[in-house]
């Protein structure tokens, strides 16, 4: 029968700790745990993220693990996930004692001075010497603002003491490992929209923004918009919400804010694979922005629009009225203004419109 996967989350100083419990649960689990799983110049970490994808995260508390950026990276990762607390098991260390409210603000006071401390020195510095430790502010930011929660859930858990390496092992004998599906069925699920999003980043830089104001959401690729519409279409930002949590939640894209997103190697793999599902045709698609392969030249695989069909019908609008504006095609159309725009830059870098302009009007000129 399959093991469960459990990944141990500790600071090294306690590295006795973790060899003996991995001697005692070795037999029931397959052990996550740093010495093991990362190579030689390979990433930390992408293996730090990993914790949110095994069946199990146990977490060794000790003094040093609640002042660690590595180490409560791991604890911000693992609790993005809606069940993780039915899938963590804590361990306290000998010197630690979070019980209290007086020693749990002792830590969260460490992270607000940590924050203050590191954000005065960036300050004092060029900033653009500092983009790689801003990402770091970033991280320790999240930890300053989550740190009181998680010292607040962990103490009000049942934490085994003598017994805790029976409790951990009854935990382990009584999870049962479901069948894995295999990879071409699991991208299936991500839907149309979160495909399409993924084979356009992974063609284009491997790096998407997300960028929010009072009038507009927008998905941006290589400074692109990829969604752009009104904060108001609330259906719309609700539907590429879903469409970015699948991704990240399949680990094909990976962010430390929620802004900045990256594909990582599981992406590009399953875009290539999806690729070769699709066909080799390549076509790039006005309607749900997919820019990738298709076993149709003029038909996009993941909307099945026709390709260049909102260009024949701006083209047609044009014919008949060539000082149309861009509102009225987005109403004619049924989409936003800046998709609009889109397509006619698209017919304007083709030759085959162009713009007019004197000194009362604008105009739309077909070549």
């Amino acid at each position: 029968m399959e093991k469960p996967t459990v990944f141990i989350s500790y600071k090294r100083d306690k590295s006795d700790i973790v060899n003996k419990l991995e001697v005692k649960i070795g037999g029931r689990a397959e052990i996550k745990r740093d010495t093991k799983e990362i190579g030689a110049w390979e990433s930390i970490t992408t293996f730090m993220k990993s914790i949110r994808t095994q069946d199990f995260a146990i977490l060794v508390i000790s003094d040093n693990y609640l002042k660690s950026v590595a180490c409560m990276y791991e604890v911000i990762q693992l609790m993005k996930e809606d069940d993780w607390l039915s899938k963590t098991m804590i361990m306290l260390a000998d010197d630690i004692n979070i019980l209290g409210t007086k020693e749990q603000l002792v830590y969260i006071k460490y992270w607000n001075d940590e924050y203050n401390n590191v954000s005065e020195l960036i300050k004092s510095l060029p900033p653009e010497t500092v983009s790689s430790q801003s990402e770091e502010l970033k991280k320790i930011s999240r930890i300053k603002d989550e740190i009181g929660l998680f010292l607040h859930i962990i103490s009000d858990r049942n934490i085994p003491a003598d017994d805790v390496y029976e409790q951990i092992n009854l935990r382990l004998d009584k999870y049962v490992v479901l069948p894995k599906e295999d990879n071409a069925e699991e991208t299936v699920k991500l839907g149309r929209d979160a495909i399409a999003l993924l084979v356009t980043v992974c063609n284009a830089s491997g790096i998407l923004r997300i960028s929010t104001s009072l009038e507009s959401y927008s998905i941006l690729i290589d400074c692109n918009n990829f969604v752009d519409c009104s904060s108001l279409d609330n259906r719309t930002i609700a539907r590429w919400k879903e469409a970015l949590k699948k991704l990240e939640t399949y680990g094909l894209i990976e962010t430390d804010d929620n802004v900045l997103y990256r594909v990582t190697q599981s992406g590009y793999n399953a875009s290539d694979d999806l690729e070769k599902q699709i066909g080799t045709e390549k076509v790039r698609c006005n309607n749900c922005h997919y820019h990738g392969a298709s076993d149709k030249k003029n038909k996009c695989p993941i909307c099945n629009c026709e390709i260049g069909g909102r260009e024949e019908i701006i083209l047609d609008a044009i014919r008949k009225d060539s000082t149309v504006t861009r509102k009225q095609l987005s109403e004619l159309l049924s989409c936003s203004e800046q998709t609009v725009l889109n397509v006619l830059n698209s017919l304007s870098e083709k030759g085959i419109i162009e713009r007019v302009s004197s000194n009362r009007s604008a105009s739309w000129k077909i070549k």
